[in-house]
């Protein structure tokens, strides 16, 4: 009878030779050898895409991100974010949206824009008219509270023109005769007819000052709104004459 011992002790060394003859098998899902560790099933690097967006004007507002690389297939979202008086509009570019983060699937290049309006706000202004001899100063302007038309807590009516010969200047709307003149805020194209008259054939000279006032868009005087021949950007400029004693009116538009 042999010894429980060394029934052990052959078992231990037939266990040995057996590993040393078959090796040692690599774990299952372990590296195989050839340093792939990333791609699809078939070793294959993943394509990559960038993103590229941006906001239009830039100081409307920012976007996030703005540089971005992904895997072609990969989910992006985009977010805009509109600065204080300002307001996003929506997405051009390779994608075209009013949603806001933005959710797609990037699967090529793409370049976004993320629009962006400035908002209209209440504002006052005034311009003074002179005929050299005589001068009235007018105001025109947005207000919170006023509509398209007169606005009797708001507006300052004036009286009936007077008679050729005589100098007045004030602004017209359905009517009414107007020393101030304020429109309801807003940013669609607004238009403000200003008249006058002189009591003589001097020259009509009107003046202003923008540099303290914070409106939208841009102011411009004309003598035609619909077809202007003469068109002053009222923030460069800060002065018009008017030497032609035919003409009666002029426009201020903003837009």
């Amino acid at each position: 009878m042999i010894p429980l011992k060394k029934i052990t002790w052959i078992i231990s060394v037939l266990l040995v030779a057996g590993l040393l003859a078959g090796g040692c098998s690599s774990p299952s899902g372990s590296d195989d050898g050839d340093g792939s560790g990333s791609g699809d099933s078939d070793g294959n690097e993943p394509v990559m895409v960038d993103l590229s967006a941006a906001a239009s004007p830039s100081e409307g507002g920012s976007v996030d991100p703005e540089n971005e690389t992904y895997e072609e297939g990969e989910q992006v979202e985009v977010t805009a974010t509109a600065a204080d008086g300002w307001s996003f509009t929506g997405w051009s570019g390779d994608e075209s949206s009013d949603e806001n983060p933005l959710t797609f699937t990037i699967n090529e290049d793409t370049e976004l824009t993320a629009n962006f309006e400035e908002n209209a706000r209440a504002y006052s202004q005034q311009v003074e008219v002179s005929d050299g001899q005589n001068d009235e100063t007018v105001t025109f302007g947005m207000d919170e509270n006023a509509t398209s038309g007169y606005d009797e807590q708001i507006d300052d009516e004036a009286p009936p023109a007077p008679p050729a010969g005589s100098f007045y200047a004030n602004f017209v709307i359905d009517g009414y005769n107007l020393y101030a003149d304020y429109r309801p805020v807003q940013t669609s194209r607004t238009v403000w007819e200003l008249n006058f008259g002189r009591s003589s054939e001097n020259t009509i000279t009107l003046s202003w000052d923008l540099s303290n006032t914070d409106y939208h868009g841009s102011l411009m005087l004309v003598d035609d709104p619909d077809n202007p021949s003469v068109e002053i950007d009222m923030s460069s400029e800060s002065s018009y004459e008017v030497t032609d004693d035919s003409v009666e009116a002029l426009y201020i538009v903003q837009e």
